[in-house]
């Protein structure tokens, strides 16, 4: 269906009709409005592929695999968590990482900040089937944890969300945590939050309580390097070294390549096609 603008459809029946008391005129006129018109969103869509393509945006595909640490893996218990643990994914390791559709080969990981240690909490595989959580040691002090997402070429790092988990110890704590996902080469912050604060109880409830994460974060840039951070905020009144997270899942996605000059000349070929059929 083709609207026209009600201005020029008044002024075509004016000059078309009571000016030169022709009904052929109108229909002469509104003809030329329609292929005027449809030329002119020809136009626009053309403009704006044109300019999409020449801008170098880079798209990205729809994150088809995701690898979630979900426990150890067998780690021992306050030993320290292999900085290549949950690196180039591609099949579930009992007890510690699940994949699904051949989980993340692209994607390399690095713990960094503050200690992370492996610690087979009693209960809190219960959540997810797996056998412990990585622990965030050392978080009394106010430490910067931090897990950087580092993808090969081609590729963007997809970071989907993680649960804090704790305490196994003392009475009851109150946690609130800062986190936000940075550029790993620029320190530009990309996206971040603050959890609401909550309270757990060891003695009854030492797993209750503690907030699900929603990063929901994409890389737009070829091989970009994410850092997720996490580290105390004002509500914190609990005890650091007792806090972990649990069931971080992270995914990857191709990157369509940026369009190359061919491409545009291509494009342009197509503007001349269509223009000669109009």
């Amino acid at each position: 269906m083709i609207f026209f603008d009600r201005g020029i459809v008044k002024n075509a029946i004016h000059y078309g009709f009571y000016k030169n008391n022709d009904a052929g005129s109108v229909t002469t006129l509104f003809t030329k409005l329609t292929q005027k018109t449809l030329n002119m969103k020809m136009k626009t869509k053309l403009n704006l592929a044109t300019g999409l393509l020449a801008s170098g945006i880079v798209m990205t595909s729809t994150a088809t695999a995701a690898t979630t640490i979900i426990g150890t893996g067998g780690g021992a218990t306050n030993s320290s968590v292999d900085q290549t643990y949950g690196d180039n994914a591609t099949a579930n390791v009992a007890g510690g990482i699940s994949v699904t559709a051949g989980g993340t080969p692209n994607i390399g990981l690095t713990y960094g900040g503050g200690t992370w240690e492996y610690h087979a909490w009693s209960g809190a595989g219960a959540n997810n089937g797996g056998d412990g959580v990585l622990q965030l040691q050392g978080t009394s002090n106010s430490v910067t944890h931090s897990i950087t997402f580092t993808p090969d070429a081609g590729f963007a790092a997809v970071i989907t969300g993680f649960n804090f988990i704790g305490d196994t110890n003392g009475a009851a704590n109150t946690y609130q945590y800062d986190w936000q996902v940075v550029d790993a080469v620029s320190g530009a912050t990309l996206t971040s939050g603050t959890t609401a604060s909550w309270t757990t109880v060891t003695a009854t409830a030492p797993f209750s309580g503690a907030p699900a994460v929603d990063v929901n974060y994409t890389g737009l840039v070829d091989g970009q390097a994410l850092r997720l951070e996490m580290v105390q905020s004002a509500g914190f009144t609990g005890v650091g070294g007792n806090m972990a997270i649990d069931n971080l899942v992270f995914d990857q996605v191709t990157i369509v390549p940026e369009p190359s000059s061919a491409a545009l000349l291509g494009l342009g070929g197509l503007a001349l096609i269509l223009r000669r059929r109009k």
